[in-house]
């Protein structure tokens, strides 16, 4: 990865730097071009913080979940203790992964190939057959360890061990979710999505309702118009809201979330939340996955589950075919940048962040 080629695509991103009446596109280099997508994963998502699952799904002592965070594979496992533990899921011996599977039990982390066994906090327990390998000790081999953190019902994973907390980063959300009760949401359907596009594409579609007109008719624009929506932030925390008033009655309002990098989040007042559990894999290809929660006090409502993901399903095929043709329209050499709407502001501070980010010293991890 060349340091000059990144500073030049920097640099001709300027103009998305302009203060909000003036912003515009990103240039389409930087959804398509893969140095500037692995120095992404250096600098952004591995040193971002990055909801990885929600504390049910690590309730247990022995709970596991395994991921990929900028394409670093990772693993968090609640020790007997009670304690999270994030990890490098690659064994120290020949790089195998140590778990495949995307979530259950284990009493110890042990690799399948030559069966060398962890703990929970990363420290080799047990090697076989390497008594006569001179110098060697297990106490000297420890898995990578990540800074890992449970803040309102989610787990989140920094690649960056010495990163600033984000309960500390972003005081102003959490207040937030505090407010909307997000600890206690229960989840009440999940489905997955394949996504032939870029991360950025499925971050700036979320992040406005500029298109619910074109692309969401009669799923959205009837009961939420976009021009009815609004957009705000809190100082200089790393997050963008976009707030939404139905014109039916009775219907309240709803609210956008989008903390960066990509904790994208959907919030129903007084009902629930949908999760958008965005993963990059390489410039061109992502895999959303959307999860439904409601408050306790509606989990058991008959078909909440189905309901859930009919409406869901629906709102994102149609959001499916426009990434795809945004997709499209980004790989033409006739692509430039263009203006934003007013409507679109979400947009511009995302970008602005991410330029700033993307300038940082890449981070060789700890």
């Amino acid at each position: 990865m060349s340091e000059e080629h990144i500073n030049s695509l920097i640099a001709l991103a300027e103009p998305a730097r302009n203060e909000d009446a003036y912003a515009t596109t990103l240039p389409p280099a930087l959804f398509n071009d893969p140095q500037w997508f692995a120095a992404e994963c250096n600098r952004v998502f591995h040193s971002g913080w990055v909801a990885v699952a929600r504390l049910t799904e690590l309730a247990n002592p022995n709970d596991f979940i395994t991921t990929r965070i900028g394409g670093e594979p990772c693993l968090v496992v609640r020790d007997r203790a009670g304690g999270l533990n994030a990890l490098s899921n690659i064994c120290r011996h020949r790089f195998t992964t140590l778990i495949d599977e995307p979530s259950g039990s284990a009493p110890s982390l042990k690799c399948p190939y030559h069966l060398w066994t962890y703990r929970h906090d990363g420290q080799l327990l047990v090697a076989p057959q390497m008594d006569k390998a001179e110098g060697f000790g297990v106490d000297s081999v420890c898995l990578p360890r990540f800074a890992v953190v449970e803040w309102h019902g989610w787990a989140l994973v920094n690649v960056d061990s010495n990163a600033d907390p984000l309960p500390d980063v972003a005081p102003a959300l959490g207040e937030i979710f505090e407010e909307h009760r997000v600890a206690e949401m229960v989840s009440v359907a999940r489905t997955r999505f394949p996504t032939a596009c870029n991360w950025k594409i499925i971050v700036n579609n979320f992040a406005e309702s500029y298109h619910h007109r074109g692309i969401h008719p009669d799923t959205l624009e009837s009961t939420y118009p976009g021009f009815r929506s609004f957009i705000g932030s809190v100082g200089h925390e790393p997050w963008v809201f976009l707030d939404h008033v139905s014109i039916v009655e009775g219907r309240d309002p709803f609210l956008v979330l989008v903390a960066f990098p990509n904790l994208l989040i959907a919030i129903s007042r007084n009902f629930g939340m949908t999760w958008f559990r965005l993963e990059p894999i390489t410039a061109g290809d992502s895999i959303l996955e959307i999860e439904a929660f409601v408050l306790p006090e509606f989990a058991d409502e008959e078909g909440i589950g189905d309901a859930f993901i009919q409406t869901l399903t629906a709102i994102n095929d149609e959001d499916a075919v426009i990434n795809r043709r945004t997709a499209e329209g980004l790989r033409s050499k006739f692509s430039d940048i263009g203006r934003l709407s007013h409507l679109e502001g979400a947009l511009a501070r995302f970008h602005r962040w991410l330029l700033t980010t993307m300038e940082a010293q890449p981070n060789s991890g700890s």
